[in-house]
């Protein structure tokens, strides 16, 4: 996603929701570089709103970054009602899953399973006492995140992600990348955002074709920090097309079970209609036999 792309998608919902969050482990650089971002881009985008996860790290610094222009315009997801409760902004808005309704719940727990298939059996613990259950918790929590769940928490229009260039599909991150990717929600790593700079005070900035034309959507964050590793673009690139077709091939074959078994299903009615139907015609003869028999001359049975 090219910076004139992002703006395309806000100037279509000014008043959207932009997903800001990321890994929990960055550099002190790079989280000094995020809180300036999301500064930036809240100064640029007057009507937009952010929402973040309330952990440290990546979702820390880019909260940071919104309250110094207006924490009114930030909202959180926290995984339960006092987490971090210290170092929350009064002006913002809260919210966890414990406010979530039995039928919300429902839904909600059912996308997590959807998008993380091998943690269901761990989603199934959500109520139960232990970390296995707080890591259930936390995974329902990435989910509202993406899929909003009420006319305050709507969905986001794109999420700005600060991802492990390594594996950027690891942990509660990877979560809400596949998320994403299943609720249609656009979305962006550092190694792209991070350009999004003005390359010249006269407002010259490079399109995505490398062409340099006018505009005046550049954003001047300073000199991205270490986290701009573009050496490891390709792998995030890659990363993404492997969980891209394995999302392709769940629904390949989801579809190719639904079939076999709407198949099985018509052969099942027809073998059994054509056994209720099907008639002996050996034994027609017999059978008139005994009717003949068990019947006097007059038609009346035998007693």
């Amino acid at each position: 996603m090219t910076l004139a792309e992002f703006t395309t998608i806000v100037e279509s919902q000014p008043e959207g929701v932009v997903l800001l969050e990321g890994r929990r482990a960055i550099s002190a650089e790079d989280a000094a570089f995020a809180t300036r971002f999301a500064k930036t881009i809240a100064i640029r985008f007057p009507r937009l709103r952010f929402r973040s996860g309330n952990a440290e790290g990546s979702d820390h610094a880019f909260s940071q970054g919104i309250a110094l222009v207006d924490a009114s315009r930030l909202q959180v997801i926290a995984p339960y009602p006092s987490h971090r409760k210290s170092l929350r902004y009064p002006d913002a808005t809260y919210d966890s899953p414990d406010t979530l309704s039995i039928v919300q719940e429902d839904q909600v727990t059912c996308r997590t399973a959807a998008a993380s298939p091998q943690n269901r059996a761990l989603i199934a613990k959500r109520h139960k006492k232990g970390p296995l259950a707080a890591k259930a918790v936390y995974l329902i929590r990435d989910t509202m995140k993406v899929i909003g769940h009420s006319q305050a928490f709507p969905k986001p229009i794109c999420a700005l992600l600060f991802v492990s260039l390594d594996d950027p599909m690891a942990g509660g991150t990877g979560h809400t990348i596949r998320v994403c990717l299943q609720e249609g929600v656009p979305f962006v790593f550092q190694h792209d955002w991070q350009k999004w700079q003005k390359a010249k005070r006269s407002g010259i900035r490079e399109s995505q074709g490398g062409r340099r034309q006018r505009g005046s959507h550049g954003i001047s964050v300073g000199k991205p920090g270490s986290g701009d590793r573009l050496q490891a673009t390709g792998r995030v690139a890659e990363s993404i097309q492997v969980l891209q077709a394995l999302q392709i091939g769940r629904r390949r074959q989801a579809r190719e079970r639904k079939r076999i078994r709407q198949s099985d299903l018509t052969t099942d009615y027809l073998a059994r209609r054509s056994r209720n139907q099907m008639v002996n015609y050996d034994l027609l003869p017999r059978m008139a036999r005994m009717a003949r028999m068990n019947t006097d001359g007059k038609g009346s049975e035998r007693i």
